[in-house]
């Protein structure tokens, strides 16, 4: 039985001319004049290559085994 007066009561609020006001706005008299809609379009991200993955990985492994460690000195001296 209620749900007819619902739906009474929610086509009477969008029939009903009803003006908006912000916070702004000093007088009720303002009403929305335009409206925009943006739509965030999904990031894709392709997937890498197996090549260009095998020579990256091989590459990080290699920087982490045949890294320099200069000594203090060396480092110092540039600071100079």
């Amino acid at each position: 039985m209620r749900r007819p007066t619902l739906y009474l009561r929610l086509a009477q609020c969008l029939v009903t001319e009803r003006g908006f006001c912000t916070s702004a706005s000093k007088n009720g008299n303002d009403k929305i004049i335009a409206s925009v809609v943006f739509e965030r379009l999904p990031v894709v991200i392709p997937k890498i290559d197996p090549a260009v993955y095998a020579f990256q990985e091989f590459s990080f492994r290699w920087r982490q085994q045949y890294r320099r460690e200069y000594p203090e000195a060396f480092l110092k001296k540039s600071d100079s």
